[in-house]
């Protein structure tokens, strides 16, 4: 059995860290003197950014496991339950299983930025042999106030690295993305801009062109498609202007195509079901399994009121061990997501189900 625990409060009580760790090894059936513990996820909310390696000393001591992973983050989610406004303390338990079953492995990461490929580490040792596309990887991009770094946590401490990677073994791996975007317009070609503002769009004004609302109604929820090499960036819209031009978070060029997609909680519901769908019945029938769980800021209470995908989920799957984070991006590699949209996103939401 995976054993997930969630725990609050109003302060950063270090009894917080001892009873998550005590109910997901019970949830485990971990027996704590003699079990083997595979890997320890701990997710720590900002709150705890300054007593960070206070908090896995006493994670350390209270599970005797030196594979401890994780950090702070701007949100910490067990099974489909988000916290951000107060402290909360995150715990999964995984135990060791036989190497014969393991054929796939996830590489999860949490840093200040995309990593930008798989890490070396990837080739250790102790990885296992994987079948073909088997690779998959989750990564979380989180950092603090003006983009101070949160503290990582790596092998049971806190790591001076800019950024902090598991490799979690098991029998087999479903990646799945969401990006809850519904596109407003037809792709059409960029007639005049001027770095990163966007002003006609086959010789009309952006707006009109693009059918734009007149304003974001919620942070960045409306963005502009770039299609570059048979793949698409999604570029924030950050202001729309009285002549229609628009302020985008990136560049663009004269003849490249675009299109207008906005956030809508609709699509995302819709992207969820999904994933029900396309699970295959080895997880579906499975009593060990988790759900690792990365989403930028987007995804959550942090920016909307109103989020029915993770009432979905928790629908969906509402006895599967989930663990994971939100922080200001997600991004995601796995032979399950084609690859239309690069890069981190905060308006991403990204899952792998592991069977082991």
């Amino acid at each position: 059995m995976i054993g997930t625990s969630l725990q609050v409060g109003e302060t950063t009580d270090p009894d917080l860290i001892t009873q998550a760790v005590a109910n997901a090894l019970e949830k485990a059936h971990a027996r704590r003197h003699s079990d083997r513990v595979s890997a320890m996820i701990l997710i720590l909310s900002a709150h705890w950014a300054k007593q960070a390696r206070e908090a896995c000393q006493l994670a350390l001591k209270e599970s005797r496991t030196l594979q401890i992973w994780g950090g702070v983050c701007q949100g910490v989610v067990v099974d489909a339950k988000i916290e951000h406004s107060r402290p909360a303390v995150g715990v999964a338990i995984i135990p060791e299983r036989p190497d014969r079953l393991q054929k796939a492995c996830l590489t999860m990461s949490m840093g200040h930025d995309d990593l930008g490929g798989p890490s070396t580490e990837l080739a250790s040792p102790g990885s296992a042999a994987n079948d073909a596309g088997s690779d998959h990887h989750l990564g979380l991009i989180s950092h603090g106030v003006n983009s101070g770094t949160h503290p990582r946590i790596k092998n049971g401490r806190v790591t001076q690295s800019d950024y902090s990677q598991i490799i979690i073994n098991a029998h087999r791996i479903q990646s799945f993305d969401s990006l809850g975007l519904e596109q407003l317009s037809d792709w059409k070609t960029v007639s005049l801009s001027n770095g990163n503002v966007l002003q006609a769009v086959e010789g009309q004004n952006a707006m009109k062109a693009l059918a734009s609302p007149l304003e974001n109604a919620h942070p960045v929820a409306l963005r502009v498609g770039v299609r570059r090499q048979h793949l698409i960036d999604w570029l924030p819209v950050v202001e729309i202007h009285s002549d229609g031009s628009m302020s985008l978070a990136g560049k663009l060029n004269i003849g490249e195509e675009v299109c207008l997609a906005a956030r809508t909680a609709r699509i995302a519901e819709q992207e969820i079901s999904a994933w029900g769908e396309q699970l295959t019945p080895a997880f579906k029938s499975s009593t060990r399994k988790l759900i690792a769980l990365m989403g930028g800021f987007e995804r959550s209470p942090l920016c909307h009121t109103d989020d029915p995908e993770w009432h979905k989920i928790r629908t969906l799957w509402p006895n599967t061990p989930m663990i994971g984070g939100l922080g200001q991006a997600a991004w995601i590699r796995s032979p399950d997501v084609a690859q239309g949209a690069p890069g981190a996103l905060n308006h991403r939401l990204s899952a792998s189900f592991i069977c082991f």
